[in-house]
């Protein structure tokens, strides 16, 4: 009886640990889809005036700012590097 109730035991508490796993992923998910399509307002450090005109309201807010240290060529000067 002592190897049969050790099993028993293991088997109970792997589907137990199991059980609190799925739950844990359930609630997981669920919040995640009630979140969906409701970002957090942007701040005005990444305020883009220009993008907010075209998409007032969009999904994905991960804006990717860099400063270029080169002024922007002309695009007679850009057809006339490549020739």
């Amino acid at each position: 009886m002592g190897r049969n109730s050790r099993v028993h035991n293991a088997l109970k508490w792997a589907a137990g640990a199991l059980g609190l796993v799925t739950g844990a992923y359930a609630s997981y998910v669920g919040v995640t889809w009630l979140r969906y399509g409701h970002p957090a307002p942007t701040s005005t450090d990444n305020a883009d005036p220009l993008l907010d005109r075209f998409m007032p309201v969009y999904e994905v807010a991960e804006p990717i700012m860099f400063e270029s240290l080169h002024p922007p060529k002309s695009p007679s000067r850009r057809r006339a590097s490549r020739t």
